[in-house]
């Protein structure tokens, strides 16, 4: 039987190519199970071995579900309404397990309520996975519109530019590359902001975009108005 062992032969990861198995190798550590939906059962090992069939012509096929970048705005808006149905069942199936297994407790139908428990926690990660995934859908959408905001911002930012650097040179360069890097680096910390720390993706797309035109509405009120600060380099 060829075996390929993914890495080296320490790994705890091996595959079987003519049979189509995974095999996983798990060390020191515990298996919970509910017995029949009453008894709660944890069992302690040192080594456990699980055979995992794959299908080599499922891993060939187009995904199903397309990356957020592949994805058009309407694909996206699709993609993060199931997701919350899918996580507004999730809360729904928390409530009830937890409400069935406080009746069968009280009842002495079971003796804890540890298996529920592991059940809530099971579901709870899942939620905090799909919420996680809504989010970065919910960014890509919002990056779709922002983005193409962006140049019309640039564009209006270009025109008083081009007026108060009358004779070109260096100082405009450097004030165009300045607003265009601080908006790059704004939408990226959005996006981290929005993927990792919970922040509004709506916000985190749109913020810099608000903190464009700010700059560029100030531009058009000093080169109207010929009040800007920087009387030195404005020439």
């Amino acid at each position: 039987m060829p075996r390929q062992v993914l890495r080296n032969y320490e790994e705890p990861l091996s595959i079987f190519e003519d049979e189509g198995i995974l095999q996983f190798t798990l060390y020191d550590g515990e298996l919970h199970q509910l017995m029949e939906n009453k008894h709660y059962q944890r069992t302690q090992f040192d080594n456990q071995i699980i055979n995992m069939q794959i299908n080599t012509e499922l891993v060939r096929r187009e995904r199903q579900q397309k990356h957020q970048n592949e994805l058009s705005a309407a694909g996206l808006a699709r993609v993060v309404d199931s997701t919350h149905k899918e996580i507004e069942s999730l809360k729904q199936e928390i409530s009830e397990i937890g409400r069935k297994a406080v009746t069968q407790y009280a009842r002495g139908e079971i003796e804890t309520l540890d298996g529920a428990r592991f059940d809530i926690e099971k579901r709870v990660k899942r939620i905090t996975g799909k919420t996680r995934m809504a989010s970065r859908y919910l960014v890509e959408l919002h990056k779709k519109f922002s983005l193409a905001f962006a140049c019309i911002l640039f564009i209006i930012i270009g025109a008083p530019l081009g007026y108060l650097f009358k004779k070109g040179g260096i100082a405009g360069v450097i004030m165009g590359v300045l607003l265009f890097s601080s908006y790059y680096i704004l939408v990226l910390t959005g996006e981290e902001f929005a993927d990792r720390r919970g922040f509004s993706p709506f916000w985190a797309l749109w913020l810099p975009n608000i903190i464009l035109l700010l700059c560029g509405l100030y531009l058009f009120y000093v080169a109207h108005y010929e009040k800007h600060p920087f009387k030195g380099i404005f020439k």
